[in-house]
């Protein structure tokens, strides 16, 4: 009988660990204790934002091509269509607009708090703490 081998558990498939940096920390590093909260990436925000920014340029750019043919000074010139094609345009740019700004809301950040004051204790096998 062959004895099976451990199978690896991986860590991390998918995407890679968010990187916080931490700019403005030399601005309130005179203020006494500070707390760092990190916050990573908020994936429902970010798909949401990728899946609309898509939708709302698709809209967009059928937009454009409504207001080309339907605003043109040909004889097949629509008021309804350059009307529709103009509304379409303007929906699908603050469409994408807000989500784009959706997405970068999405990335991680740091927030830095002013924090109070800093107590640790240390036993046989513990550390505990208010950070």
């Amino acid at each position: 009988m062959r004895a099976r081998r451990a199978s690896r558990l991986r860590i991390g498939v998918g995407a890679p660990p968010a990187k916080i940096h931490v700019h403005d920390l030399e601005l309130v590093s005179g203020a006494g204790a500070v707390q760092v909260q990190a916050h990573g990436i908020a994936e429902g925000k970010l798909a949401t934002g990728i899946t609309f920014t898509s939708l709302g340029g698709m809209a967009a750019l059928a937009g454009v091509a409504l207001a080309a043919v339907g605003c043109s000074s040909s004889p097949n010139a629509s008021p309804g269509m350059c009307r529709g094609g103009a509304i379409s345009l303007g929906v699908g740019a603050a469409v994408t607009a807000g989500a784009v700004a959706l997405i970068l809301d999405a990335l991680p950040r740091a927030e830095l708090l002013p924090g109070g004051s800093v107590t640790v204790a240390v036993g046989p096998g513990v550390i505990a703490g208010r950070f």
